[in-house]
């Protein structure tokens, strides 16, 4: 089955710094197909990507036309924030013009007046012991920090401008700030430590609910599946909020919910209950693709799961969060889809399951052997060969 163009515009225009250059450049950068890698090995003139690792396959490539839409984007996006490390990143050296040289020179110097104005502003405040102002401050040169590529620094500083914080709103804007720009650079132990941060503090405000909402993307990060689902079906009110695309968008978020509940083991009726209730409504209105996940699992459609999970796979790798998992992912739901399937039966023929979830016969008996092996599955080969 062809399956339609993945509309590559349309999925980034919803993302917004930090985390529009993070997905950018994990696009931009991914592996290009093996014709390409081998003419890029006999180059001189070699551009960055990320090597994949041995002790697992290798995803499949993202087309070229998008990987080069992707670099040509966070090009434009670096140059017109101030982007200097993001620039370096996307343009060797070797392949500088004298152009991209003078503007990297001016950019710099650019950057660096700025953060000393901002750092000489912040020690006026803290020597008046402002605090209101001391606060902003630190914000501001985070922020600059940021703008310019300097990712580690801006943590830094705007984990010293939480000391400075006097009432919640103030609290959880920082804590929510943080997790973004932790997540899109990496830095996961500071995201988990500002997502517990921002639950040790009971509250309902919207900038609580994305914090949360951040909880989830981490849970998803480590692959724990039913945690994440269990966050991203019971977090309202924020679909349409202004800083959501720093995080993610309602579409991926009523996506990861389906994935993540199939692939996390969550209950057929707990998932249906849940994605029909109002809190998640406002997020299944955003995606229908993570809908009709859901409702094909629900109807006991397995082929229909799969189906979808093929015809998403140029998003599924384009997402900085769910690549990683690519393959365990697709391991995992067809594993779900298979045991599902097998549960009215007494016995099956490995055709007709094969057929029922829409993968090929010698890899149905491989993962029923897997599930057998795992107890997932009650049962045993017959001496009928084709059952």
């Amino acid at each position: 089955m062809k399956y339609p163009t993945f509309d590559f515009e349309s999925y980034i225009q919803g993302y917004s710094s930090p985390t529009l250059l993070r997905r950018l450049l994990h696009i931009a950068n991914s592996p290009p197909p093996p014709s390409e890698t081998k003419e890029v090995e006999n180059s001189t003139d070699k551009p960055t990507t990320d090597k994949p690792t041995t002790d697992k396959p290798a995803n499949p490539p993202i087309p070229d036309d998008i990987r080069r839409a992707a670099h040509n984007l966070a090009l434009s996006t670096a140059k017109s924030t101030g982007n200097v490390v993001v620039f370096k990143k996307l343009v060797p050296e070797a392949s500088r013009t004298q152009d991209d040289n003078n503007w990297l020179t001016q950019q710099s110097q650019l950057n660096a007046s700025a953060i000393q104005e901002l750092q000489q502003r912040l020690n006026t405040s803290k020597s008046q012991l402002n605090k209101t102002a001391t606060l902003e401050n630190y914000r501001g040169l985070g922020e600059e920090l940021r703008r310019g590529g300097k990712d580690t620094d801006a943590l830094r500083e705007l984990g010293r401008a939480q000391a400075f914080c006097t009432n919640q709103e103030q609290t959880f804007a920082l804590c929510y700030t943080l997790i973004t720009l932790s997540l899109s650079s990496s830095t996961f132990s500071t995201a988990r430590s500002q997502i517990s941060k921002s639950r040790s503090t009971p509250s309902s405000t919207p900038l609580s609910l994305l914090c949360t909402l951040g909880g989830g993307v981490a849970d998803l990060i480590d692959g724990k599946w039913s945690s994440a689902f269990d966050t991203f079906t019971s977090t309202p009110g924020v679909s349409t909020h202004s800083e959501l695309g720093k995080l993610t968008t309602a579409s991926d978020v009523a996506l990861y919910a389906a994935i993540c509940g199939i692939a996390g083991g969550v209950g057929r009726k707990e998932i249906k209950d849940r994605v029909t209730g109002e809190r998640w409504r406002e997020w299944g209105e955003g995606d229908t693709e993570g809908r009709g996940m859901i409702d094909c699992w629900c109807k006991g459609e397995y082929g229909g799961v799969m189906e979808t999970w093929d015809r998403l796979q140029t998003r599924i790798l384009c997402d900085v969060y769910l690549s990683p998992h690519y393959h365990t992912l697709t391991t995992l739901l067809r594993q779900r889809c298979l045991t599902q399937y097998t549960l009215p039966y007494s016995t099956c023929r490995l055709e007709s399951a094969a057929r029922a979830v829409g993968v090929e016969r010698e890899e149905v008996e491989g993962i029923v052997e897997e599930l057998v092996k795992k107890g997932k599955i009650k049962g045993k080969r017959p001496a009928e060969p084709q059952t």
